[in-house]
């Protein structure tokens, strides 16, 4: 997403995106297909707040549909070397909204994780997104204010300047974080 979008591109809800209600955006406004969301807002929404629908609608917004998208990960994996890297979905969900019944899921290792993350700090938006500022932050959804918290609770503390959280029956609770010692 970062590598394709501007932070100022505005994208459209789509009904794809809608019917994913786990930890979704739709939970806080209710949503419909063509409301709108800046494209910085959906990188806070599913950075900060692990927004599940708003995945879905990166994937769409960047490939043009979720497979597509999730051929772009799968490539992308590729190309940084992960050798135990399997993308199924663009959320990280268990269980794919868009297609409940396949057993199939994201599959990694804390080792290809740390690869992920340390290409994805390289992206200076994606550093700003998941770094201490952004805490506790305001994004546009629909046009109507809505609050939304970091997940990461140790963020700006023990030299923890940035990183993502996940928590999903079989992965249990994982994060990937950075942390800044003498610079």
């Amino acid at each position: 997403f970062a590598e394709n979008k501007n932070k100022t591109d505005i994208l459209s809800f789509t009904d794809t995106s809608l019917k994913v209600t786990e930890t979704s955006l739709n939970n806080y406004v209710s949503l419909k297909a063509g409301d709108k969301i800046s494209a910085e807002d959906t990188m806070k929404a599913v950075l900060v707040f692990s927004a599940n629908d708003a995945a879905y609608l990166m994937a769409e917004s960047v490939a043009g549909s979720v497979d597509n998208f999730v051929n772009m990960m799968n490539e992308k994996a590729i190309e940084l070397g992960l050798k135990d890297t399997h993308f199924e979905n663009p959320s990280g969900l268990e269980i794919d909204p868009l297609n409940p019944s396949n057993t199939d899921i994201n599959q990694t290792t804390a080792f290809d994780l740390a690869k992920i993350a340390i290409a994805a700090y390289e992206n200076d938006w994606v550093k700003e997104v998941i770094s201490p500022k952004n805490i506790k932050t305001t994004i546009n959804l629909a046009g109507y204010p809505v609050d939304i918290e970091s997940r990461n609770k140790i963020l700006g503390k023990s030299n923890n300047i940035g990183g993502k959280t996940g928590t999903e029956e079989l992965a249990g609770h994982c994060f990937v974080g950075f942390f800044e010692k003498d610079g």
